[in-house]
């Protein structure tokens, strides 16, 4: 859920910018379907409250970490020989 902040910033981009995104993430999906050396990440923010997004790109200190729990994850999940305390 974007914040009033982060709505302006979305109002601002235009329709233009939004579209190529969606184009650009279903063929990101589409891309690495059937290969597991490859993660997605584009619902990272979707459980997300407070401010995430400073401007269309660049996320805060707080959208910084929640990226870098679930890169934490993901490769937790995919070497199971690395356990969560050496994190």
């Amino acid at each position: 859920m974007l914040t009033a902040s982060e709505k302006v910033v979305r109002d601002d981009i235009g329709g233009s910018f939004e579209r190529l995104t969606e184009k650009t993430y279903s063929r990101l999906m589409e891309g690495i379907e059937g290969r597991d050396h490859l993660s997605s990440l584009v619902d990272v923010f979707d459980d997300s409250t407070g401010e995430i997004w400073f401007d269309a790109v660049h996320v805060s200190p707080a959208g910084n970490r929640i990226v870098a729990e679930r890169m934490s994850e993901i490769l937790a999940s995919k070497s199971p020989d690395v356990s969560q305390e050496s994190r």
